[in-house]
Formats: C-alpha cells, structure tokens, sequence
C-alpha cells in the first residue's frame, strides 16, 4: 500500500474514533440532562446532588461536539478525559462496579488527537529537553 493510501486510512480511522466518542458521550450526556431514572438514580446514590448530573451532561455533549471540531478537538479531549477519570473512580470506590466501559472510552479519548497535534506535542516536549 502507497503512502498516501496509508495516510488516507489512518485518517478515516481516527474520523471514525472520533464519530464514535462523539455519539457514545452526545448519548450519556443526553440522558442525563433529559433525566432518564437510571441517571437520575445513580446520581442521587451519589448524594452530590442533581446539579452534577447536569454538569456532567453539558460537559458530555459539549466534549461530544468538541471532538468533531478539529480546531477545539484537543480542549474536548481533556474534558472527556477528566470525566472519564472521575467516571472510573466513582465506578470503583463508589457503585463498586466494573469501570472497563470508561476504560474503552478513556482510551478511545486519548487517541483522538491528530498526526499534526501529536507531533507538535512531540516538538514541544523535545524543546523543552533542549
């Protein structure tokens, strides 16, 4: 296979990476803030209250919009990844349930970043060292 086939590929993948956490949060974010009983009951065992609910679903979707945005995607990355570090600790300490859903996502995340944003961040960190 060419290069540019290669380098065509490889975008559509992470296109794809990104369709996917978009729909999966724009989803969790959606039923929180339209207040499905599950999200609504697993925030009250919380005892935190119903506003992190709506927060945490505001951030969902906005992270959901955020990572179809090229030019903000690196923003939405670190909100998703934020929750989903929040997510798996309230799953493990908490509901004392599996935490390997966000695991997934957590992964899926971090991998939505661009050639062109990964090797400006390898640029940065090689600077730096400099």
């Amino acid at each position: 296979m060419s290069r540019v086939m290669e380098q065509r590929w490889a975008e559509i993948a992470r296109w794809g990476v990104r369709l996917m956490l978009a729909l999966v949060f724009l989803s969790a974010g959606g039923s929180k803030l339209l207040g499905h009983p599950m999200m609504v009951e697993n925030f009250a065992r919380l005892g935190l209250g119903q506003w992190l609910r709506y927060l945490s679903g505001v951030a969902e979707v906005a992270g959901a919009t955020g990572v179809l945005l090229p030019a903000i995607t690196p923003f939405a990355r670190v909100v998703l990844v934020c929750l989903l570090f929040g997510a798996i600790a309230t799953h493990l300490s908490i509901f004392g349930s599996a935490a390997w859903p966000s695991l997934v996502l957590l992964t899926a995340a971090m991998a939505v970043a661009s050639r062109a944003q990964l090797a400006a961040l390898i640029d940065d960190v090689g600077e730096e060292g400099h």
